[in-house]
């Protein structure tokens, strides 16, 4: 990956994580709430909508119908605590020792 390539995918999670936080704070949730994957594919659909010149606040329009579908995107409230607790992994145990037939002088 070289530095272009880098420097586009940092500005994409930039944009799909400021986008959730936007969304998060016009449905009044918290920004854990909103769904990092739906808000990705969302920006991956949206960006071809974009186009190069800012012609008559079309970038606005684009940015605010993006937060608002974005704020459809929510997780489900997670209660507090674990669901299921930490349980200690049993050890593995070996294979039993051979047996070994008695060698008996005749």
């Amino acid at each position: 990956m070289n530095a272009y390539e880098l420097g586009a995918a940092l500005l994409a999670y930039n944009l799909a994580t400021q986008v959730r936080r936007v969304a998060a704070a016009a449905r009044g949730v918290e920004p854990r709430r909103v769904s990092f994957a739906g808000v990705w594919s969302l920006v991956r659909a949206m960006v071809p909508m974009l186009r190069p010149e800012p012609a008559d606040g079309h970038w606005e329009t684009w940015f605010e119908r993006l937060v608002k579908a974005a704020g459809q995107r929510l997780v489900p409230a997670r209660e507090p605590g674990r669901q299921y607790p930490r349980e200690l992994i049993p050890k593995r145990r070996g294979y039993p020792e051979r047996k070994r037939p008695n060698k008996q002088a005749s």
